[in-house]
């Protein structure tokens, strides 16, 4: 896919909530191929993909936010953004789509300002509900 998906927390200046060490353990990180905070994910020749990671101001060990550039197809790797939603209050969101939230609350607590730029948020329940939102967009 041609495009990037980023994760972030519902509320922008907010950590993640999630370690480097609890995110990398998601994926199948290439160690040759990767820096500390810019991964190469491979599932197999095909399905290949990057991950770049910002951490906090505050704790070094806690990211602030994280991106995939050119998400491949395989369903792993969506089932791990799946469960990454489902972590706290974080957004997904991609050019030309719609903000994902992993339930209704998370949903109910998007600051008024991303939804006026980004659309109505959609909650999902499974990894493919993320790539079905993903290829209709």
């Amino acid at each position: 896919m041609s495009f990037d998906l980023y994760f972030q927390p519902i509320v922008h200046g907010e950590p993640l909530k999630i370690s480097r060490t609890e995110l990398r353990s998601l994926f199948p990180v290439i160690e040759k191929e990767s820096e500390p905070d810019y991964w190469t994910i491979r599932y197999d020749p095909l399905n290949t993909c990057h991950i770049g990671v910002t951490t906090s101001t505050s704790d070094s060990d806690l990211l602030s936010s994280f991106y995939v550039e050119r998400p491949c197809g395989d369903l792993r790797l969506w089932e791990a953004f799946f469960r990454v939603l489902s972590w706290g209050p974080i957004v997904l969101y991609f050019p030309g789509g719609p903000p994902i939230v992993a339930s209704a609350e998370i949903e109910a607590a998007l600051p008024k300002e991303v939804i006026g730029s980004l659309g109505k948020p959609r909650f999902i329940h499974s990894a493919t509900d993320i790539l079905k939102i993903v290829c209709e967009s």
